[in-house]
């Protein structure tokens, strides 16, 4: 019987809070296993590490704190299994494909860098599972209109008019 699961990530003062719904058709199930997020996030040079050292800890902090209400799904709980893209489209390529394959995660957030979003975001929707960015930007990824790639940051174009008229008021 084939399973669908659904994740719901909310991102919010600096943690990252995860729910999620694992569907049978026709009934819900309740599993003991641990539910697998993959956390893929630069913490390695060239990328932006001290994000991903952010993000990774915001991660935690968020697992820990579903865990500590008792997990998901009547008391599944939430394990991480982090990933360094080190910032670039390889390695998020790489990363991304073993987190899937080999780690079987249900999903995976902490994307930093556009060039590794948009890479990763083309195995994601062959691969079928989805990918939050918290900090990729460019707009390319929004016109692409994937169904597995998802993000939290403002694109470039708003951030910049954002900025223009931040700057245009001091």
């Amino acid at each position: 019987m084939k399973t669908r699961s659904k994740f719901f990530v909310l991102y919010l003062k600096g943690a990252i809070i995860f729910s999620s719904l694992l569907f049978f058709p026709g009934t819900a199930v309740l599993a003991a296993e641990p539910v697998k997020i993959g956390v893929m996030t630069p913490l390695s040079p060239p990328g932006a590490t001290l994000l991903g050292q952010f993000i990774q800890r915001g991660a935690k902090m968020g697992a820990e704190y579903v865990n500590s209400k008792g997990g998901v799904l009547g008391g599944r709980q939430l394990e991480l299994v982090i990933e360094d893209d080190s910032g670039t489209p390889e390695k998020g390529i790489a990363g991304y494909r073993r987190l899937v394959t080999q780690k079987e995660v249900s999903a995976v957030i902490g994307q930093v860098h556009s060039s590794v979003m948009l890479a990763v975001g083309d195995l994601s929707e062959k691969l079928g599972v989805p990918v939050f960015s918290i900090q990729a930007s460019s707009k390319a990824i929004t016109e692409r209109h994937l169904t597995t790639a998802f993000r939290t940051h403002a694109i470039d174009p708003d951030r910049a008019r954002m900025w223009l008229r931040f700057i245009k008021e001091i």
